[in-house]
């Protein structure tokens, strides 16, 4: 029995679109990085083979890491879409033993994991054949970096991932704790390498790194071009120790998972003080004491209004009152702090922690649990009802559609709202604690709200609408997932304009004397043009919003014409209208009125005025010798 669920659980996947895109997505980035300066992964490849020893194992290494976002996908997948679709009670009045029954869907689903990473080394050995590339730059093919890449550092990796995001997902039965968990172990993570960065603890970060990272990067410090072009690390050794030490986590993990997995209904709690008397009790029907009161139906808009603000009400308190959110919360709240104490000094001189630096901590240290947040809710907050099977109650209330996306979405801005008024919050009892007291409350403002707040809910729009177009959870992950990709790669083969790039907008410079000064006007228009982009994405989410038993895409796209009535239309011209006369003024200001440059015209320009006034060099030139100065 347990082969044939192995067996199933594969086939079930191999039919999923997230397979497919991911196998794609992580093929076209070692492809590209093999073949191509303009994508990198751990670097640039230097002088070394294109196809090197180390190119291999490196770029796999680095994209098993990245890789926990896939496996933790699937595997939690393969055990909550049995309580998702309610199957699980068909499973657990078998003849299947729990231990057949997890360990094959956590086999199964880790086998599709790895399937993926064999495409990436067909990838990476095709991109070596490529006929583009300079004869001098490729090197034989190397079988034996293949298999101790795949075998030595991406199959533990995704043992011991699989095995702690399979044991949360099983024993919670809740995607959000899964994924709320995963965040809390690359928080930890970091935090162990960031306290045993020191020489003198590299030993100790070596044995507790779970991806051998430490290990490999340790065993090729010192190679030589040739070595690297050719070689494979000792296996006997440190290495060798931390994937026998991350086996034995896994099995200990997935030990304790088939011994507290219950075959049985979620126990659902009644409160502290319940008792099977109160139960009893609460389980009785209530008589009513009197006659109904007659009841007069409105479908009219304040009935529409109304029905928005209670059902936003229950989406924002679902949201901002639940166990992953606040876990998120905190751990935000405690890497902002800790980074903003580390701002005591600025080149070597003690400062004041002053508000622009408290900021910019906001942005190193917090940015990245907003982006967690917004992306894993817009997918639960989008597909609650389906997951707990109130979408046939729901979708059949005399409700327009808009009421239901329009109070999710509002639920997730408010969401976004809370965390970074916690974390201006936050920065501010650190001034105060320094005894600061010059807080600048217009600045936080400026910067939470417009600066940083913007570009983020023009993210939610996104995150939801991909959501809404998709009509799969986990697709709409995965494209979310290519999308803040796209914002380091683009850059990287030249796409650098702000038109083009979703939600970006020019940097500013902030200074105590001048503020943001003359950047706050190409910020408000570069926000202006993107914010209206999102307003068409939300009239095309109304369109395609899926209502009903059918989500079919094909479906969606037929009905979304009976959606698009006058009202709508209105919107959708007078949006576009103001789209094209904002992007028309954008580019006029930008490339016409000024000279567009790019990073690589910048770059050539530094060096022609480089080699312009090289001669200048020499010369000698006036100096300061006194100064004197009347107060």
């Amino acid at each position: 029995m347990l082969f044939e669920i192995i067996g199933f659980e594969i086939r079930y996947h191999l039919r999923q679109p997230l397979f497919w895109v991911s196998l794609l997505f992580f093929s076209a980035m070692a492809f590209g990085a093999v073949t191509t300066d303009a994508v990198m992964i751990g670097g640039a490849i230097g002088n070394v083979n294109r196809n090197a020893s180390f190119v291999i194992m490196q770029t796999l290494v680095i994209l098993s890491i990245l890789g926990v976002f896939v496996v933790t996908a699937f595997v939690s997948n393969a055990v909550h879409r049995d309580f998702e679709y309610r199957s699980y009670s068909v499973f657990f009045t078998t003849c299947v033993k729990k231990s057949q029954y997890l360990l094959g869907r956590f086999a199964g689903s880790l086998a599709v994991t790895f399937l993926i990473f064999i495409g990436v080394a067909i990838a990476i050995a095709l991109g070596g054949k490529m006929p583009w590339l300079a004869p001098e730059r490729i090197g034989p093919f190397l079988p034996g970096s293949y298999l101790f890449a795949l075998l030595m550092i991406v199959l533990p990796n995704l043992l011991v991932m699989g095995a702690i995001f399979f044991a949360i997902a099983s024993l919670t039965r809740s995607l959000l704790h899964t994924y709320a968990g995963m965040a809390v172990f690359f928080v930890l993570y970091m935090i162990a390498l960031t306290l045993l960065s020191d020489v003198s603890q590299v030993n100790l970060a070596i044995l507790i790194d779970p991806f051998g990272a430490a290990a490999f990067f340790r065993a090729t410090e010192y190679w030589t071009v040739a070595e690297k072009n050719l070689a494979i690390p000792p296996i006997w050794g440190p290495l060798l120790a931390n994937r026998l030490e991350m086996l034995v986590v896994a099995a200990g993990i997935l030990g304790f998972t088939v011994m507290r997995f219950r075959l049985g209904e979620p126990v659902q709690r009644r409160g502290r003080s319940a008792t099977p008397a109160d139960e009893a009790l609460g389980a009785q029907p209530v008589q009513a004491a009197e006659q109904l009161r007659a009841v007069t139906q409105g479908f009219g808009r304040s009935d529409a209004v109304r029905a928005y603000l209670r059902q936003t009400r229950l989406e924002i308190t679902t949201i901002v009152t639940g166990l992953p959110f606040l876990v998120i919360l905190f751990l935000g709240i405690v890497n902002t702090i800790a980074s903003t104490s580390m701002r005591e000094e600025f080149y070597g001189t003690t400062v004041y922690p002053v508000t622009y630096l408290m900021i910019e901590g906001i942005k190193g240290a917090y940015l990245i649990f907003a982006l967690l947040v917004l992306t894993l809710y817009s997918g639960e907050t989008a597909w609650r009802e389906r997951a707990m099977n109130l979408d046939g109650v729901l979708d059949s209330l005399p409700v327009p559609t808009g009421v239901f996306w329009s109070a999710k979405l509002t639920a997730l801005l408010s969401a976004l709202f809370v965390l970074l008024t916690a974390a201006g919050v936050a920065t501010v009892a650190m001034q105060l604690w320094h005894g600061y007291q010059r807080i600048e409350p217009a600045l936080y403002l400026e910067a939470l709200y417009l600066e940083i707040g913007v570009p983020l809910a023009l993210m939610v729009v996104l995150a939801f609408f991909l959501q809404g177009l998709t009509g799969n959870k986990y697709f709409g992950f995965l494209l979310m997932v290519l999308y803040y990709v796209s914002l380091a790669a683009l850059p990287a083969m030249h796409v650098e304009h702000h038109m083009v790039s979703y939600a970006t907008a020019p940097q500013t410079a902030y200074s105590d004397m001048n503020g943001y000064g003359h950047f706050v006007k190409p910020l408000f228009w570069f926000n202006l043009y993107w914010v209206l982009f999102a307003g068409l994405l939300l009239v095309v989410t109304h369109l395609l919003w899926p209502r009903g038993p059918e989500t079919r895409f094909g479906l969606r796209v037929r009905l979304a014409a009976l959606r698009f009535t006058k009202p709508v239309r209105i919107v959708a011209a007078a949006l576009l209208l103001l789209f094209l006369a904002t992007g028309g003024y954008v580019y006029y200001n930008t490339n016409i009125l000024n000279h567009y440059r790019t990073r690589q015209d910048e770059e050539r320009r530094a060096a022609e005025m480089e080699k312009k006034y090289k001669r200048l060099q020499a010369i000698p030139q006036p100096r300061i010798v006194d100064v004197k100065t009347n107060v």
